[in-house]
């Protein structure tokens, strides 16, 4: 820990402190290095050291204490397996963006698989396929599969990838909730909230059903207009297929004015 007010006035005054730790030893470094809260009352992270130089490269020089002091009793209680499987899966670069974000992944590494002997394609094509079964192969062809190319393919489908401790799939450890999103503001007046879900199916369900009119209108282009050449004013209001179907669209739903509102209007382009 350094403190950065001396650091901007040219001086290095720094602490070593090993996590995790108890807040005395905090406390205790700080007052060495100047923090007294008046004059000096920031610090930066100017290295970090230790077993694991993968997370080293996701911390910041301005992390919080408390947070770094979590992660790292987080991780020391993880055994030797369950450490070579958390850097395996930081070589991916996915949760990784804060030290939040580090310590729910190193509290979710169940919802990872991590096989430390698979370093290729065909190393994870013969796992699945001998170990795992997943293909049945007669014993006299087991050596003419192509293990590499069933590797590469369950690599892709599965979103794995190689790192230099083994191999790792799966994911998506549980986060923290999100908080409901605001209104949609491209619609004013217009709350998410406001809406019920069985009023947001309604309007997905018309907009399906309008579309369809709109295709059956375009198949019935030719017809349309022999029609208004034939009906004269009847048929002047209907500028388009588009707004003839819609119009008729709305007749068929029964909805009348509803049915535009809860919608939404034909398009100004025909179809």
């Amino acid at each position: 820990m350094t403190n950065l007010g001396k650091y901007n006035e040219g001086q290095l005054v720094y602490e070593r402190v090993a996590f995790p730790t108890d807040t005395e030893t905090v406390q205790a470094a700080l007052k060495k290095i100047g923090i007294d809260g008046i004059r000096y009352e920031e610090i930066f992270i100017s290295d970090y050291d230790g077993p694991m130089p993968q997370l080293h490269k996701h911390l910041g020089e301005y992390e919080r204490i408390d947070e770094l002091n979590h992660l790292a009793c987080v991780l020391s209680e993880l055994d030797e397996d369950e450490l070579a499987k958390f850097e395996a899966i930081m070589d991916g670069g996915e949760y990784t963006g804060s030290v939040k974000e580090l310590i729910n992944l190193a509290q979710n590494l169940d919802n990872f698989d991590f096989y430390s002997d698979v370093h290729s394609e065909e190393d994870l094509g013969r796992l699945y396929i001998q170990d795992f079964g997943a293909a049945q192969v007669p014993e006299h062809l087991i050596d003419y599969i192509d293990y590499e190319a069933y590797g590469r393919d369950a690599r892709i489908n599965e979103g794995g990838h190689f790192a230099p401790g083994g191999y790792v799939q799966g994911g998506h450890p549980q986060r923290t909730p999100q908080p409901p999103a605001g209104p949609d503001r491209s619609r004013p007046g217009n709350s998410p909230n406001r809406c019920s879900e069985k009023s947001a199916h309604r309007q997905c369900d018309l907009r399906v059903r309008y579309r369809r009119f709109c295709h059956c209108a375009l198949i019935c282009r030719r017809r349309f207009f022999r029609l208004s050449r034939c009906a004269g004013s009847i048929f002047l209001p209907f500028r388009s297929p588009s707004c003839f179907s819609f119009l008729l669209f709305r007749e068929w739903t029964g909805g009348g004015e509803a049915a535009e509102s809860e919608c939404f209007a034909p398009d100004n382009n025909p179809v």
